[in-house]
């Protein structure tokens, strides 16, 4: 992956952390998802993640 400067095991760790935090959070969020409508989830999702990047920039 040139245009991320990921070379040899750098790229093997992010895929797999991607894929580690994935695996364990698409499981939680499938049974809640059936709890609240997806036209509430989905914004909810996106407001959450704009009020974390606020916080952390």
């Amino acid at each position: 992956m040139t245009q991320l400067h990921l070379t040899g095991s750098k790229f093997n760790v992010a895929l797999t952390t991607f894929f580690i935090a994935y695996s364990i959070f698409e499981f939680p969020a499938n049974l809640f998802i059936q709890v609240v409508r997806p036209s509430r989830w989905l914004p909810g999702l996106m407001d959450s993640e704009c009020a974390l990047s606020c916080l952390c920039y």
